[in-house]
C-alpha cells in the first residue's frame, strides 16, 4: 500500500496517478486501485472507517497523515483522533507493509507561490497561509516532531516515508518531470527496503 502526502498544490494528485500508471504497467497482474480522500463525514470513525482501505496495491492521495495537519492547523482540532487511535491505525497500516511518500514545499515563499498558481486554475477550500503552516506541520510529522493539537500532541512514526521536496514548478511539463524524478527515488528506496527486508529473513 503506497500513500502520498502533503499540502495542497504541491503536486500529490499528479503524483498519485503516475504511481497507479507505472505499476500497472509493471506490475500488470496486481489488482492496484487508486483513491483519493477528502473532507471526511461528519460521522467518521477515526479508526474503524480507516480500516475498509487499508489493503495492499492501494495507492492513496492522503490519508490519516492530512487529518492531522490540516485538523490542527485549519480546526485546531484533529477530528476524533487520539494518539492511540493514530497508533492503531498505524499498526494496520504496517500490517500491509506500507509506505509513505510526503511532498512538502522546501520554503515557505515556495508553498505560497505554489497555492496561488493553483488556485488561478482551481477554487481552492484554504488559506494561503493556512496551508502553510500546514506545510511546515506536513515538515515536522516526518521528521518525527510532535504537532500541538488543542490539549493534545500527536506524533507519527517516520520509519517508513519517503520526503521529497516540491519545485517552483513552471508549467504542468515541469510538474510531470518532478513526478518521473520522485517515481524513481520511490522504486529505488522500495527496492533497498525490500533487499533489506530479505537479508533479514
Amino acid at each position: 500500500m503506497l500513500i502520498i502526502e502533503g499540502p495542497d498544490a504541491v503536486g500529490k494528485t499528479t503524483f498519485a496517478q503516475k504511481c497507479v500508471e507505472y505499476m500497472r504497467e509493471y506490475q500488470p497482474d496486481l489488482p492496484v486501485i487508486g483513491q483519493a480522500f477528502g473532507m471526511l463525514p461528519a460521522k467518521w470513525d477515526y479508526y474503524a472507517d480507516y480500516l475498509p482501505y487499508v489493503t495492499p496495491y492501494a495507492v492513496m492521495d492522503r490519508f490519516v497523515m492530512s487529518e492531522v495537519a490540516y485538523g490542527a492547523v485549519c480546526r485546531n482540532r484533529v477530528g476524533f483522533v487520539t494518539q492511540d487511535r493514530l497508533n492503531r491505525v498505524q499498526a494496520e497500516l504496517d500490517r500491509v507493509a506500507s509506505f509513505t511518500v510526503v511532498i512538502t514545499a522546501a520554503t515557505d515563499d515556495d508553498m505560497r507561490e505554489l497555492f496561488l498558481r493553483a488556485k488561478e486554475k482551481r477554487p481552492e477550500e484554504f488559506k494561503v497561509e493556512q496551508v502553510v503552516r500546514v506545510n511546515q506541520a506536513f515538515s515536522e510529522l516526518v521528521d518525527g516532531e510532535e504537532i500541538e493539537c488543542g490539549s493534545e500532541c500527536f506524533k507519527c512514526r517516520s520509519n517508513m516515508y519517503l520526503s521529497v521536496t516540491a519545485d517552483r514548478y513552471s508549467g504542468d511539463d515541469a510538474v510531470k518531470r518532478a513526478c518521473d524524478r520522485w517515481t524513481s527515488r520511490l522504486m529505488n528506496r522500495l527496492t533497498d527496503l525490500r533487499a533489506m527486508t530479505r537479508r533479514a529473513l
